[in-house]
């Protein structure tokens, strides 16, 4: 705890009434709730989930004040986890977002900016920079690690670009990127989502030209590097 700070910044309880936690590693989990039991931290109750595609559920049977969730439990992909915020966002969800991730891809990282998350903290970060996003979110602000602002910042337009609605994958693509991941062709693909074979080549394109890919073989290799990190 020697990272955490001791500024007046942090000096007030941060209260959350009800929070979910979504982590499918018992390490971490335990790790975050002895976290949130310090006492800066006021934490009403906890509710968790191991699946990223158990949130929406919950959220809509229980009122939550804070999320924070992984991209992805066991057997999940970062595009569910991604699939689900976008979810969330599409049918106005207000309630305040944390992704919490060892994921530092530079791609996903600037999905979820330009989704607009509320707050990014790479797992591999000091306690302090967790803290402080708890705090700022927590307060109405967006917060995005030291780390994660680096790394998506686009130096040649900084964040404008990064921002653009238009660079944000739908949830169609999303989908098409996990049939095609899965080993499917875009004519199987196609034939699994009841699509033609022109709709699906286009959604593809549309992905990898937001997601800054310039051919399939890129393409692929960001749908390894997902994979190996489930």
């Amino acid at each position: 705890m020697k990272h955490l700070p001791l500024n007046s910044e942090f000096d007030n309880k941060c209260q959350i009434g009800r929070v979910l936690i979504m982590e499918s590693c018992k390490t971490t989990l335990t790790g975050i709730n002895r976290f949130l039991s310090l006492p800066r931290f006021k934490v009403g109750q906890y509710l968790v989930a191991t699946m990223a595609t158990d949130i929406p559920a919950i959220l809509a049977r229980d009122k939550v004040d804070l999320v924070i969730m992984e991209l992805g439990g066991q057997k999940e992909s970062a595009l569910d986890g991604l699939s689900v915020i976008k979810q969330l966002i599409n049918v106005g969800s207000l309630t305040p977002l944390i992704v919490c991730t060892r994921f530092t891809d530079v791609h996903l990282l600037r999905q979820l900016a330009a989704i607009q998350v509320n707050g990014i903290y790479l797992k591999e970060e000091s306690l302090s920079a967790f803290m402080k996003c708890i705090y700022q979110v927590m307060q109405g602000k967006y917060s995005y690690s030291a780390r994660t602002t680096r790394s998506i910042s686009d130096r040649e337009d900084h964040f404008n670009v990064i921002y653009r609605r238009e660079r944000v994958l739908t949830l169609r693509e999303i989908v098409v990127l996990k049939y095609l991941f899965a080993g499917n062709s875009v004519t199987s693909t196609s034939s699994f989502l009841h699509r033609s074979i022109r709709t699906i080549s286009a959604q593809k394109r549309s992905a990898m030209a937001k997601l800054s890919f310039a051919s399939d073989y890129e393409l692929y290799r960001w749908g390894d590097m997902l994979a190996c990190n489930r």
